[in-house]
């Protein structure tokens, strides 16, 4: 299947890149295609055989740049039009899209398939990037991670906030969740493995 926002390559051993480089944007960032594209690619690799593990990788500079604003803001707007008429349907909806990115990145951890982020230079912000590289080993010298969505007064999703003090010391882990801070990583090839 032909992807939008993912390029795919499989190699003799079974592993399979997937590279994501969404077309016409300077920064790789999370709208809905990218979401259902990734959880297509998640539901194929779970199901095929000859897939051994995945690498997931950038097509840009940086690995990537979180949530399009847009889409937030798209989806606060729904909520907004709704809420006045049927108001429990508007907040059902709105938990729906608030939790998918969280159910998406739980299935790619459960998928049975081992999964590794090559991070270069910076990701932050929501999604595909600390969230979707947090269960992933990877070789993380000189990249940068982090959560600066609080700094523009949003609440990070998407369960990095449980995924991070995981994997880095929990005093880091905070100052990154709710002062947007980076962590940065410096001492070369590390596993960070979920407790």
């Amino acid at each position: 299947m032909s992807h939008k926002n993912f390029k795919i390559e499989k190699d003799v051993d079974g592993i399979q890149l997937v590279t994501w480089d969404s077309p016409g944007k300077s920064m790789n960032v999370i709208d809905q295609s990218v979401l259902e594209e990734w959880e297509k690619i998640i539901d194929d690799v779970a199901g095929d055989a000859s897939v051994k593990g995945v690498v997931l990788a950038s097509g840009k500079k940086a690995f990537g740049a979180g949530a399009d604003l847009s889409m937030l803001q798209m989806m606060m707007g729904q909520y907004e039009a709704q809420k006045a008429t049927h108001p429990q349907k508007a907040a059902e909806e709105l938990d729906a899209h608030a939790y998918r990115l969280n159910k998406l990145l739980r299935k790619q951890e459960t998928c049975g398939k081992p999964f590794v982020a090559a991070i270069n230079g910076q990701s932050t912000g929501r999604g595909l990037r600390d969230r979707a590289c947090m269960p992933c080993p990877r070789d993380e010298r000189g990249c940068k991670v982090g959560l600066p969505e609080v700094k523009v007064g949003l609440f990070p999703g998407g369960g990095g906030t449980q995924r991070l003090p995981r994997l880095i010391h929990t005093q880091e882990a905070l100052q990154v969740s709710v002062a947007g801070q980076e962590h940065g990583c410096q001492q070369g090839p590390q596993v960070w493995r979920r407790g």
